[in-house]
């Protein structure tokens, strides 16, 4: 029905006549009069003065009325009135105020004769007052009054406007909605719930459950009425009424309404996600907890009854993670779901799960929705996450493989050159450096191929264990504070950047390359950087509590200024400026324009500390950290990494921090007339068991090299122990590039223990024997 049509139809309906016909009339405004008007002397009659000032009292009027109506409407679904949000040529308009102001000036700049403003029907909101929800939850009040009061509840919670002016902590909802800090009084609403829900009276008890799941979905469809749209919610407000839908008991009971529900967040924005987090920030966290296991537990239900029940709830569990993220309520591995464990039955496949990630990237253009697991990574453990990144590392390599040869056929070389297959640095250990940087500098180096390490001169095959020892000699060289690349902090426990660092971008480059080339080959390094560093990387926003890892005297020094309540202006004297020595230099940074004369105190400190700690973590280290960082994206996807938290980089390049002794014998292997039976063999996890944590760590890092285990356990480890002759005054002894360890025939259990820890003692560098 077109627009004209509609306003017959409209003229022959009584109701909606009576509804609609209340106009606003602009007066017609002649052109003559104005031109007249503009022409008439400064010194104007007193009463073309007043008509002039009543014709811009009316303009602003009714472009203040025009205004509204096209950036609010009027609150009807459809309006037949083209000055109006809600007719359909004005859809446009949602949420772009600017639009609605430019098309109201419009309307006003075509003089027409009549302009027509629809009226807003006029009706009560009908908000629950806190009084009301005492009463109700008073059982013979209930009891008396069930009926009565369950039309009273669908009437709120089937209606935006009168649930969005209910539950307040603030008594005034009109000013806290409009300031956007309406907080919900929680505790009334999950008490309402509580007690509605657990009536004795089944009877009740359905009638209750019925009710409030028929106003949900009446409520959800005034909500996302113009979801398909715009594709997100308008307002703030929006949010606030659908955490009463997510925090309702029942929602992952009643399937319909769940998917109802569900089904309309699939469209939210990053953005809508923290509305969500802002609403939900006063929820008691053992709620919070209950939402969150009952939509794991809906995850593993919906496996079996299709995606889009799965997608559905994902989504749901995905609001509580973010708002999580903002609140830290609960720790990251709460999210994690069971189903990504292998050894289920029901385990989902990575690499199935790999390729719906890709198919969604390529047809994401096409507004062609995959559903995967891989958009909610949250919800992975990190050996899942894991595997993702070797399939996608099997997948380049593939790729390029087939790119190689392609070409090489279409050379007319039909013998491939297996060579030519692999990233391969072919280096010599007096000049590991210099040679590297030659094999990094060629112009077409393809960083996606598998990559292997040759020692010039030598005959070893690259299995894994030259490429660990290449990292060893590597890192030694690099993060060596004599060379000046890296500073070392807190003891010797970390690495970082060197701010005064001689102009040496290639050398940062090519540490960040070489990091980048271990992640995606799956090679472990034993390097020590601070995990700001990581976060750096993945675009995490940095703070002061990062600086306290690698540098606990200014951290503390910070804190000091934090908890200082004295005269800090004259009993520190700080401005806002830093002394910092440049070689034989002092010099001096403005954290602010003119901030040496810019005294710290107390009203302005927590601003000096955020500044110092950006130039600190950022600006300080800014010329250093880009080259490394261009070095480390060289090689790997941003969007494959941003799958893992920054401390999960950490464990996948660094390994974990826990050890299992158990697991690392379960995976062992006996050589040269060693076995598991051995006396020596025995003995010495006899001794490990007794070893304390410290002990281990050097036990474990003079046998590998690493004092850590692999991110996925020591099951990945092919960890050896040999026979080396009989019991003499030799010490046990490692090949760390083969995780091989080498112990005598001693006669005791006594004597293996005395010379094992002298080893572990004498052990320097990098454990290369």
């Amino acid at each position: 029905m077109d627009i004209e049509n509609q306003a017959k139809q409209d003229n022959k309906d009584s109701q909606i006549v009576e509804e609609n016909e209340q106009i606003k009339t602009l007066p017609p405004m002649e052109e003559e009069k104005e031109e007249k008007q503009q022409q008439q002397p400064v010194q104007q009659k007193p009463e073309v003065q007043e008509n002039s000032e009543r014709q811009k009292k009316i303009l602003m009027e009714t472009f203040q009325q025009l205004y509204e109506r096209l950036s609010k409407g009027c609150g009807r679904e459809k309006c037949k009135y083209d000055t109006c949000l809600a007719h359909p040529s004005n859809r446009h308009l949602v949420n772009d105020q600017n639009q609605a102001k430019l098309k109201a000036v419009e309307f006003l700049k075509k003089k027409l004769a009549k302009i027509e403003i629809c009226n807003i029907p006029q009706r009560i909101i009908k908000s629950l007052q806190k009084s009301e929800i005492d009463a109700i939850l008073q059982p013979q009040y209930l009891e008396q009054n069930f009926k009565e009061i369950i039309q009273r509840l669908e009437d709120v919670f089937s209606d935006f406007e009168a649930l969005n002016n209910s539950f307040f902590l603030d008594q005034n909802p009109c000013q806290v909605i409009e300031q956007h800090n309406g907080l919900i009084d929680f505790k009334s609403v999950i008490e309402l719930y509580n007690v509605l829900l657990n009536l004795n009276n089944a009877e009740m008890k359905k009638c209750v459950e019925d009710m409030f799941s028929k106003s949900f979905i009446k409520l959800l469809g005034e909500i996302t009425k113009y979801a398909d749209y715009k594709k997100q919610f308008s307002t703030i407000d929006d949010f606030r009424v659908l955490v009463f839908l997510i925090i309702y008991p029942n929602l992952f009971e009643e399937h319909c309404l769940f998917i109802k529900i569900m089904h309309s967040f699939f469209y939210l924005t990053q953005r809508d996600y923290e509305m969500f987090g802002y609403w939900l920030k006063d929820l008691d966290s053992s709620i919070l907890e209950r939402i969150n296991t009952s939509i794991k537990t809906k995850v593993m239900i919906s496996l079996y009854q299709g995606e889009t029940e799965v997608e559905a709830a994902m989504n749901a569990l995905k609001i509580i993670y973010t708002t999580n993220v903002i609140l830290k309520r609960m720790e990251r591995d709460h999210f994690i779901i069971d189903i990504f464990q292998n050894e289920h039955e029901e385990g989902i496949n990575p690499k199935s799960e790999y390729i719906l990630w890709l198919k969604g990237k390529e047809n994401q253009d096409k507004d062609q929705r995959f559903f995967t697991f891989c958009n909610y990574p949250f919800s992975m453990d990190i050996k899942f996450k894991y595997q993702l990144l070797e399939i996608n590392s099997k997948f380049d390599q593939r790729n390029e493989h087939e790119k190689k040869i392609r070409s090489q056929i279409q050379q007319g070389q039909f013998i491939i050159n297996s060579s030519q297959l692999f990233l391969i640095f072919e280096v010599s250990r007096d000049n590991i450096l210099d040679d590297t940087i030659q094999c990094i500098s060629q112009p077409d180096l393809n960083f996606k191929l598998p990559f292997k390490v040759k020692f010039r001169g030598e005959q070893g095959i690259d299995e894994g264990g030259v490429r660990k020892e290449y990292y060893q000699i590597m890192i030694k060289q690099l993060f060596n504070p004599d060379f000046g690349l890296f500073l070392e902090k807190q003891n010797k426990q970390f690495f970082w950047f060197n701010s005064n660092s001689i102009d040496m971008p290639m050398l940062y480059d090519l540490i960040g390359s070489l990091m980048g080339i271990a992640i995606y080959n799956q090679i472990q390094m034993d390097v020590r950087l601070p995990n700001v560093v990581y976060k750096k990387l993945i675009g995490d926003p940095v703070s002061l509590e990062d600086i306290k890892q690698f540098d606990a005297a200014t951290y503390n020094g910070f804190k000091h200024i934090l908890e200082y309540e004295g005269d800090l202006e004259n009993d520190l004297q700080l401005t806002f400026s830093i002394e910092y020595e440049y070689f034989d230099q002092t010099k001096v940074y403005e954290l602010k324009p003119g901030g040496d004369c810019i005294p710290v105190t107390q009203e302005n400190k927590k601003e000096f500390i955020e500044l110092y700690v950006d130039w600190y973590l950022n600006k300080s280290i800014e010329r250093q950290f880009n080259n490394f960082k261009r070095g480390f994206f060289k090689v790997l996807n941003l969007e494959i990494i941003q799958f893992f938290t920054f401390d999960e980089l950490v464990l996948i390049l660094t390994g974990k921090e826990e050890l299992d002794f158990n697991e690392l014998k379960e995976n062992t292997y006996y050589d040269q007339g060693y076995s598991e039976e051995s006396d020596q063999i025995k003995w010495l996890w006899e001794i490990l068991d007794e070893f304390t944590m410290e002990q281990k760590k050097k036990f474990l890092f003079f046998c590998t090299g690493s004092d850590r285990a692999p991110v996925t356990g020591f099951s990945s480890l092919k960890f050896i122990i040999s026979r080396h002759g009989e019991e003499n005054e030799q010490l046990p002894s490692a090949h760390t590039c083969f995780n091989h360890l080498l112990i005598p025939a001693y006669k005791s259990k006594e004597i293996l223990k005395q010379k094992l820890l002298l080893s572990l003692e004498n052990a320097e560098g990098f454990g290369l024997y």
